[in-house]
Order: structure tokens, then C-alpha cells, then sequence
């Protein structure tokens, strides 16, 4: 008995390479976003512990007549100071890389201006938030305290 042959049909193979791809991108997508939010629990450390270290500063510029909106704004300039140096050297590494990047990111293309826009706009809201939280925890200590802090 002669069995004819079979084909398979372009719609089962197309439906399940789109899955993979589709399960690639997911896994991808949520390795980006733990990245990222691993960056900003980052940023959040090392701005508190930089505001932690400026108590007694903070201290002698409230006991001198600073009001605390003036000690928040510098603090959080000091901050958006350090994210523009890591924007200015991040997104540049970015564009240089982009090639890896695309290997690694199914269904992007290598230059993707939403992604970079996005994760940069992320970062700036974590870094605001960053200095301002504890910045506004500085400004309510008293300044006798934060004189005798050491």
C-alpha cells in the first residue's frame, strides 16, 4: 500500500515559530525590566547613603538659616548632576552596542529610540525620587542633632 506523503501546513509551522519568538521576547522584555528596576533600587542606595553622609552638613546649613526647599533642590541637583554623567556615558555605550543588543532583543531593531527613551525616563524618575525621599528625611532633623550626629 502506497501512503501519500504529507506536508505540513505553513500555518502550523508559522504559528509555532511565532510562539518561541513570542516567548523570547517575553523573557527578554522581563529581564529588561528587572534590570532596570535592579538600576533603580541602585540608585535609590547610593543617593540615600550619599544624603545619610551629608546629615551634618545638611545640619549646619539648616541651623545657619537654609530652608529645607533649598536644601531638597540641592541635593536633588547633586543627583540629576550624577544621572546626566550616566546618561552622557550610558546611551552612547548603547548606540555603540547596538548590534549586540538587537541579537539579544527579538523583534527590535538595533536603534530603538522608545526603549532608550523609555528605560532613560525610568531612571530619571527613580533618581528624583531617590533624592528627593531622602533628602526630605535630612530637612526634618534637627539641626542640634545632626550637630552632634559624629
Amino acid at each position: 500500500m502506497l501512503r501519500a506523503p504529507t506536508l505540513k501546513s505553513h500555518t502550523e509551522n508559522s504559528t509555532s515559530e511565532s510562539c518561541a519568538v513570542d516567548g523570547r521576547t517575553g523573557q527578554s522584555s522581563a529581564r529588561l525590566f528587572e534590570q532596570l528596576f535592579l538600576a533603580c533600587i541602585g540608585i535609590y542606595g547610593v543617593t540615600s547613603y550619599t544624603v545619610i553622609q551629608q546629615t551634618r552638613e545638611i545640619g549646619i546649613r539648616m541651623a545657619l538659616g537654609a530652608q529645607r526647599k533649598q536644601v531638597v533642590s540641592l541635593i536633588l541637583r547633586q543627583t540629576l548632576v550624577v544621572l546626566a554623567a550616566g546618561l552622557a556615558i550610558g546611551v552612547p555605550a548603547v548606540l555603540a552596542t547596538q548590534r549586540l543588543i538587537s541579537m539579544q532583543l527579538y523583534g527590535l531593531p538595533p536603534i530603538d529610540p522608545v526603549s532608550i527613551s523609555t528605560a532613560s525616563a525610568l531612571l530619571i524618575g527613580a533618581a528624583i525620587v531617590a533624592g528627593y525621599i531622602p533628602a526630605r528625611q535630612a530637612t526634618k532633623v534637627d539641626p542640634m542633632e545632626a550637630l552632634r550626629y559624629e
